[in-house]
């Protein structure tokens, strides 16, 4: 029987026409639920490393994606888009060296995904977050103008945007690239949540003496996670964000 990814609806009115440039788009990832699946499996199987710091994955087999899918990405509260590249050419630069290396994608071309999560319509809130991008096209364009869409969509004032108060960047305290990420976009660091997850046994985290292993109903539990938590507030954005993001989408 093949899986029918039913969600609930989205509690923010997205117009997913405006998460777009003339490089890459975010699609709502239920839209093409099974192909997406299916990358997501294949990065899995070839890079492990690019689920260190989620608190979920890798992924062996669909039916365990589906589960994950049910149980975490179809509440109202969060929105999973994959993203997806226009036909093209994709330079990036060599590691330790000013040259690049080029290779054409064709249109559609997935490239990884992020959602939004902790979405609330009363608040004005919400947080981006579970992004991955496939190893190819990291330090590209892709992760910064993905983020940078969102940013856009997210703060600038209705009709055409959404006109949020408030915007979060969680991340495990370990993760440098994500916290230097947060910086780079204009996040401000606004504190760290001691022992505020507990992850799934296996996965790369805080642990201390003496700290309980199992939860209160005596089930094994993995390793904490201490989380960072940053954030752009509407005044942020007028006081220098929204002209800080619009140069990095020019790059």
């Amino acid at each position: 029987m093949v899986f029918q990814p039913v969600r609930e609806s989205f509690c923010l009115p997205l117009d997913v026409a405006r998460l777009q440039t003339s490089r890459l788009r975010l699609a709502r990832f239920e839209d093409n639920y099974e192909s997406n699946v299916q990358e997501l499996l294949k990065a899995s199987s070839s890079d492990e490393e690019l689920f260190t710091f989620l608190g979920y994955g890798p992924f062996k087999q669909a039916e365990e994606y589906d589960r994950f899918w049910t149980a975490t990405m179809s509440k109202k509260s969060v929105q999973l888009f994959a993203i997806l590249l226009a036909a093209g050419t994709i330079k990036r630069p060599s590691p330790g060296s000013t040259e690049y290396t080029e290779h054409e994608v064709k249109q559609d071309t997935f490239a990884g995904v992020i959602s939004l999560l902790n979405s609330d319509l009363d608040n004005s809130v919400a947080e981006i977050g579970h992004i991955m991008i496939l190893s190819q096209y990291q330090r590209t364009f892709v992760h910064s103008t993905a983020v940078c869409l969102l940013l856009n969509h997210l703060l600038e004032p209705r009709p055409q945007d959404l006109g949020l108060r408030r915007v979060e960047w969680r991340c495990h305290s370990q993760n440098e690239p994500s916290r230097a990420a947060a910086e780079r976009f204009g996040f401000k660091l606004e504190g760290v949540l001691r022992w505020f997850l507990a992850l799934p046994v296996g996965k790369r985290g805080n642990s201390g003496a003496h700290m309980p292993t199992t939860n209160a109903q005596g089930e094994s539990i993995g390793l904490g996670r201490h989380t960072c938590i940053f954030a752009i507030c509407w005044d942020d954005w007028l006081e220098g964000g929204r002209d800080h993001v619009a140069k990095l989408l020019q790059r």
